[in-house]
């Protein structure tokens, strides 16, 4: 698992390569990042 910040006071949180959700400090709440298992439509 990895937490990196990627704007003042908002992290992503990452498992292996894929990144599961973003962390927002001051709203104290973790919101979901896209799904990359979501097949693309061609």
């Amino acid at each position: 698992m990895d937490i990196r910040e990627v704007a003042d006071k908002v992290c992503l949180v990452s498992f292996m390569q894929y990144g599961i959700g973003f962390f927002d400090e001051e709203a104290g709440r973790v919101e979901p990042a896209v799904n990359p298992f979501i097949p693309k439509k061609c």
